[in-house]
């Protein structure tokens, strides 16, 4: 007996609001007593110490069948979105902090397969800003070929907004276009080329030292024997978009963001079983340099959410991971 009168006093509580709210033309929700609604509005928050919590959305591809006007904060692009007549609309979106520095003669970028890259300086060397994209996706249980005039790529569970979004994800073969010899131009625009492993340290060394850490030619040696996590903060400098990492060490540094090398976690795609992992959570990149000791092995680097550190190691060719590009 006292379950069911439990449940009839609630039954009666929602009736009686359903009541009070379509008794009127106007509502207002306030927590500061009762106030009412300005006359131009149907429905009116009221508070000095509290805002509105728009949804939060990773991507408005998540949303089916999206009606006229709906509004959400897209966490893939940190853009308030509006969808009107079809299309969803950017209403704000969070700035893009100043380069570093574009590179002297590519200060519009670089054009290449019909999109244009965002280039920037770091010490002596130009980089890419943005992860190569370029090639006709395949699905990730296939095999990519090593031909540079009919370029494939993998885009993160087989969705090619993945690609949009992070960049594309190549097998290293593709990457060199079928060569060995490091340094090479590969998938790269004319003038540019797949960046070494020491040109990678060389990157690491800059970030560090633009960020006044200590011993960064000892923290990032130029061999091929020290592997893992290096360094300070470093990965936090090298990342962008703290929206689209998840909550870790990495985005809660006070370096975060601070190279404008804007790295995005767009996972990686395993060898193993074909399959892709780690987006929101981690950043890949191939480097042109093989390792001396397994060829069916080549350097890469990464860099992870849950730590402010960057790291290189070796890893099977098969893999699918992002390409930056460097200025030869």
């Amino acid at each position: 007996m006292q379950k069911t009168n439990y449940f009839k006093n609630i039954l009666i509580i929602v009736f009686l609001f359903y009541g009070t709210v379509n008794s009127y033309t106007q509502v207002s929700i306030s927590d500061q007593g009762e106030q009412q609604a300005h006359p131009s509005s149907v429905l009116e928050l009221i508070s000095d110490s509290k805002g509105f919590l728009i949804t939060r959305v990773n991507g408005n591809s998540m949303i089916d069948d999206p009606t006229e006007a709906l509004m959400i904060f897209n966490l893939l692009s940190n853009c308030f979105e509006i969808f009107v007549e079809g299309e969803w609309h950017e209403i704000w979106c969070e700035p893009i902090e100043p380069f570093t520095g574009p590179c002297v003669g590519y200060e519009e970028g670089v054009m290449y397969g019909g999109k244009n890259y965002q280039v920037m300086e770091i010490g002596d060397q130009c980089w890419f800003r943005e992860n190569l994209n370029i090639g006709d996706r395949i699905d990730g249980t296939e095999t990519q070929g090593d031909d540079c005039g009919d370029i494939e790529k993998f885009c993160y569970n087989d969705d090619s907004s993945n690609c949009d979004m992070y960049g594309g994800l190549y097998q290293w073969d593709q990457v060199m276009c079928g060569e060995t010899t490091e340094g090479v131009q590969g998938i790269c625009p004319e003038n540019w080329r797949v960046p070494t492993h020491e040109d990678w340290t060389i990157l690491e060394q800059n970030i560090c030292e633009e960020l006044e850490n200590s011993n960064c030619s000892s923290e990032f040696p130029n061999n091929e024997s020290t592997t893992g996590w290096l360094g300070e903060d470093e990965g936090s400098s090298m990342s962008y978009n703290s929206g689209l990492w998840d909550v870790g060490a990495l985005r809660n540094n006070e370096n975060f963001g601070e190279s404008d090398f804007n790295a995005i976690p767009g996972g990686y795609r395993r060898e193993e079983d074909e399959s892709f992992y780690n987006i929101n959570t981690g950043a890949y990149w191939w480097t042109s340099t093989e390792d001396s000791v397994d060829d069916d092995f080549a350097w890469y680097r990464h860099i992870h959410y849950h730590l402010t550190t960057s790291s290189r190691d070796r890893i099977p060719k098969e893999s699918g991971m992002m390409v930056r590009c460097l200025l030869d």
